[in-house]
């Protein structure tokens, strides 16, 4: 099937209007408050799908990246998505799929997969707390006096 045909059937069976291919090859939607947008890269048969996920924390940036790094490690090897940080210095979760020989199920499949990867990565930025190193190294020294003084 074609990218288009496939974007037509998806928006049918799931009654989402106004999503179509435009004649830049990009289609976008909106699942739970999620902006997708779809790329087709037509030479290749291949179709890039876009998520946004946020800006970084303002605090503890460092230890988010650590923890992001790990996931995109996992997500990279179990589903070929990848989290990548844009130009407007915004993460967005990507994905890079041939469409070639997908059946409409399949393209669903895909795009399911896609959201709920997209949920849990919105969900680990939204849920974020820093570990604040100050904190942990007073609350040492705190835990050394108190084992002195007993």
């Amino acid at each position: 099937m074609e990218l288009k045909e496939l974007i037509d059937g998806f928006a049918a069976a799931l009654n989402i209007k106004g999503m179509a291919l435009n004649e830049a090859g990009i289609a976008a939607f909106e699942a739970d408050g999620m902006l997708v947008r779809i790329t087709e890269q037509a030479a290749e048969r291949r179709f890039l799908l876009e998520g946004g996920i946020g800006a970084p924390p303002p605090e503890g940036r460092d230890q988010f990246e650590r923890a992001l790094l790990k996931l995109n490690a996992a997500l990279v090897s179990t589903s070929g998505l990848a989290v990548v940080l844009d130009k407007e210095d915004e993460y967005v979760l990507k994905a890079l799929w041939d469409y070639a020989n997908l059946s409409l199920e399949d393209f669903a499949e895909k795009i399911e997969s896609f959201l709920n990867a997209l949920e849990r990565v919105r969900g680990l930025l939204g849920s974020f707390v820093p570990v604040c190193k100050q904190s942990a190294a007073e609350s040492e020294d705190i835990n050394r006096t108190a084992f002195m003084q007993v």
